[in-house]
């Protein structure tokens, strides 16, 4: 993706929909500041407003606080699939 937008779009809004997928995956990795980041340039580059609606929902989803992957008791033993 990010090579696609070195090479460049032509049009905004497919810059626009780049960029949104890039924040995505920066949020799921935990790079929150580069999600936000991204998210405003998506916002800049959004000139129509068709992705008002995600932009705003993957801006909801920065503001909640992240789950660790693995958070669980250390004090419970492993346990295998049919343990």
């Amino acid at each position: 993706m990010k090579k696609a937008l070195e090479f460049g779009l032509n049009m905004k809004h497919d810059r626009a929909m780049a960029t949104l997928n890039i924040a995505a995956g920066a949020m799921q990795k935990g790079r929150r500041q580069e999600a936000q980041k991204l998210l405003e340039e998506a916002k800049r580059l959004d000139s129509a407003g068709m992705m008002t609606d995600q932009i705003k929902m993957l801006k909801d989803q920065l503001k909640m606080p992240s789950m660790q992957k693995h958070m669980h008791n250390p004090n419970m033993r492993q346990r295998g699939k049919f343990g």
